[in-house]
């Protein structure tokens, strides 16, 4: 997979979507912090 402009915020948002929903399955107390430019 070689890097495309065009498709990185759609990347990113499956990353952290598939981040959180797995550590939520953990069911342990994550405190979460978000920074958005």
């Amino acid at each position: 997979m070689h890097y495309n402009e065009e498709k990185t915020n759609f990347w990113v948002s499956q990353i952290l979507d598939t981040t959180l929903k797995e550590l939520s399955k953990l069911n342990k107390p994550f405190k979460y912090v978000a920074i958005n430019n």
